[in-house]
């Protein structure tokens, strides 16, 4: 997804390219999507996969990230030998300001005996299980889209914000074995859709950012093609005034889908 609020940064070598704010809706679900398909791509190397939503009987004034290493650590010892990945979220319930946690767990499942051990592991409350999805990753990751209002900030005061963890190189091994592909086609097709290359697979690939250049300039043609044929204009200050109103219109759009909820927990 296209960022609609992109400044422009000078090069080593004069050139000027665009570069994302990082700010608006377009790159936080950028964001979130890369997270997504890095654990698409780390479902691939592991038999067993589990989607849990961690509560509280009694709830505690906050959440911790504590919570959720003190329970990893626990459920290591319980399965051990066997190596578990992980991403995990800390957040509060839309209705209740309830804390909770989500979390992928890679090298789990949800049955038999590793369900018993996730038991013991969390004696604090109730365990939700579910599949682990593209759209259950999405989820999970969902927390970075989030924009919450000002009410909930003024109750928020010194409590712990909402937060992510996760284990370190997911979906590392899967960039490291389709290396020349990604290299290649600078994109990695998922499910029928077409996304760009996490940026963390750019950076343990060493992709160069000049690899990218030529894309980003040829598609930058096309969009003031595309507009100076719609608008009838033919100034460049006139197009990129066009530009920026579809831009701004565009991250309007993309808020007003997304809604940016809080869960009902």
């Amino acid at each position: 997804m296209q960022c609609t609020s992109p400044f422009l940064m000078k090069m080593e070598n004069g050139d000027i390219i665009e570069v994302p704010c990082g700010k608006c809706a377009s790159c936080i679900i950028s964001r979130q999507r890369e997270w997504a398909l890095r654990m698409m791509n780390e479902l691939e190397y592991h038999e067993y996969s589990v989607f849990l939503t961690l509560t509280f009987r009694e709830a505690p004034y906050q959440i911790s990230k504590r919570d959720v290493q003190l329970f990893l650590k626990r459920l290591r010892k319980e399965l051990y030998p066997r190596k578990i990945k992980y991403y995990a979220c800390g957040e509060y319930g839309e209705k209740n300001d309830r804390p909770h946690y989500h979390l992928i767990l890679f090298g789990v499942s949800g049955f038999g005996q590793d369900d018993e051990a996730l038991q013991r592991a969390w004696p604090y409350g109730f365990i939700f299980t579910g599949s682990v999805t593209y759209q259950s990753c999405r989820y999970v990751a969902k927390y970075i889209q989030k924009k919450y209002g000002k009410d909930f900030k003024e109750w928020l005061a010194d409590r712990q914000p909402p937060f992510q963890l996760q284990s370190q190189g997911l979906g590392k091994k899967f960039a490291i074995d389709n290396k020349d592909r990604i290299k290649e086609e600078l994109k990695i097709p998922y499910q029928g859709v077409v996304h760009g290359v996490p940026r963390y697979y750019k950076k343990k690939l060493e992709i160069e950012k000049e690899s990218y250049k030529s894309v980003t300039l040829e598609k930058r043609r096309e969009t003031f093609e595309k507009l100076a044929k719609r608008c009838g204009k033919d100034d460049l200050v006139s197009i990129y005034h066009e530009l920026r109103k579809a831009r701004l219109q565009a991250d309007r759009n993309v808020k007003a889908r997304t809604g940016m909820k809080k869960d009902k927990l």
